[in-house]
């Protein structure tokens, strides 16, 4: 808990298990994958971990013709980004209740800041293997995203598609959601 706040955010183990193999090793190894994804899509491919207050992007990769804001080293609101309802939707509940509590900051008209409203869509997230964005942190930015899971189905990471929403409207949700759970997978530890 931040003591200066009184808000819980993430822990130390979570944080531990997002970093378990390093963030080089993370990033090395997510590389082609978000290559892969930009060049499939067109759009922004991201890589998010898990830290103190949100989520944290380590590496991007862009399309070369598309102008795009740069999220490295960012940290974003949980609540309002497919990267984070995708981390949520695979916590244990309580951590998500204590990640969750107090106020959720409304930064658009599109932001969830309903407790029960943002648990229905995590719901959702879970049944489809993707959190959904459409314009909740910054009203011109939609996108899609999934979790990267250990072997115990726990959060390591987040990979996501976004771009702005005339590119990334709802109606590409579907087919670029299962482009994400694919990579994520991919991404994840290997059975066996």
């Amino acid at each position: 808990m931040d003591e200066s706040t009184g808000r819980y955010s993430i822990g130390l183990t979570t944080m531990e298990l997002g970093n378990a193999a390093g963030p080089d090793a993370l990033v090395a190894s997510a590389r082609p994958i978000l290559e892969r994804m930009c060049e499939q899509t067109g759009e922004t491919a991201s890589l998010a971990v898990p830290g103190v207050g949100g989520l944290t992007y380590l590496d991007e990769v862009t399309p070369t013709a598309v102008l795009t804001a740069s999220w490295l080293g960012r940290s974003v609101a949980l609540h309002a980004t497919s990267t984070g309802k995708a981390l949520l939707a695979f916590l244990p509940a309580p951590q998500v209740r204590r990640v969750l509590a107090g106020p959720l900051t409304r930064f658009t008209d599109t932001t969830i800041t309903e407790p029960d409203a943002l648990a229905a869509e995590l719901a959702r997230t879970r049944d489809r293997g993707y959190g959904v964005c459409a314009g909740e942190l910054e009203s011109s930015l939609y996108g899609v995203s999934a979790p990267v899971l250990d072997r115990n189905r726990r959060p390591l990471a987040v990979l996501s598609i976004w771009g702005p929403r005339d590119r990334v409207p709802p109606e590409r949700f579907a087919e670029l959601g299962e482009v994400v759970v694919r990579a994520a997978a991919g991404l994840g530890p290997r059975a066996g």
